[in-house]
This record gives C-alpha cells, sequence and structure tokens, in this order.
C-alpha cells in the first residue's frame, strides 16, 4: 500500500506487518500500569473509522509498542501519545519548516491525530525490517475502574 501525506509518501507492507502482530504481540505482553491498562480499555471506545484505518495497515491497535499520558484534554480526556511499528519505508520525504508540519499530521477525528515517522523507537527484537513508525496523539476517557490520577 502506497501511503500519501503531506510532503511524505510511504510504502507499506500490510501483509507483512499483519503476519507480525498476529504471530508476535499479545495484550498481556504489555505494560500493566492504569495508564496503558486505561488506553487499551479505550481503544473499545474509539471511532470505528479509527479502527478501519489502522486494520487497513496491518496493526492490531491492542498490540501497542509504547503509550504514555501527556496530559488532560478538553472534557477531561487524558491525553496520550504513543507510537506503532509497520513495515515499510519511505518513498519520497521532503523536509519542511517546523511551521509547515501541520500538512504532515493526519487527523482521523478531532481526537485522534496521527504521523510518520523514520526514526524507529523501542522496535521489537523480531520486527521485520524494514520498517517505520506510526506515531499517534489522542485523547481518549479514563475508563479504567479505579481514580484517575491525571485529574
Amino acid at each position: 500500500m502506497i501511503f500519501r501525506l503531506g510532503t511524505y509518501k510511504i510504502f507499506i507492507d500490510t501483509k507483512r506487518t499483519k503476519v507480525f502482530y498476529q504471530k508476535t504481540v499479545s495484550s498481556d505482553q504489555h505494560c500493566d500500569c492504569d495508564s496503558c491498562l486505561n488506553f487499551r480499555l479505550a481503544i473499545n471506545s474509539i471511532s470505528q473509522n479509527i479502527k478501519k484505518f489502522f486494520a487497513s495497515l496491518g496493526i492490531d491497535m491492542y498490540g501497542f509498542c509504547e503509550c504514555y499520558v501527556s496530559g488532560i484534554h478538553k472534557n477531561e480526556k487524558i491525553l496520550y501519545g504513543g507510537f506503532y511499528h509497520a513495515c515499510g519505508h519511505f518513498l519520497e520525504h521532503k523536509n519542511i519548516p517546523a511551521k509547515k508540519c501541520k500538512k504532515t499530521i493526519l487527523c482521523l477525528t478531532s481526537d485522534f491525530k496521527i504521523y510518520f515517522h523514520e526514526e524507529l523507537a523501542l522496535l521489537e527484537a523480531n520486527f521485520p525490517l524494514p520498517a517505520v513508525q506510526l506515531e499517534f496523539l489522542a485523547a481518549v476517557p479514563w475508563i479504567l475502574k479505579k481514580h484517575n490520577p491525571y485529574l
């Protein structure tokens, strides 16, 4: 699949990505801190269009590599940052001034934005190369049946 986003043109090998997530990643391999547990629960409440988008890239949203709380968003939603990996590589990538970088961010919804990155952080040891990093910024509700420490 060829994916265009602003000045980026990226090849995503959806089949290899999907096979990796199916064979390797299971929810019991993740961090069990409250923030991570809440994010996994919140995936159930996000838009079907977001889930379909990730699935179209071969990414299992429950198989996230990293997520973290960045703060509180409007309406007391929790603002998460994080990333997933996908098999693929950049075909075109033009450096653009920081003030114009919004063109490389895809707003899946007003509460869920993504962008791609060439540098790979915390890549799983057996993840097929080449790979790209899909970073996200998401505002999701606190669902965990525990006190929300971020309010």
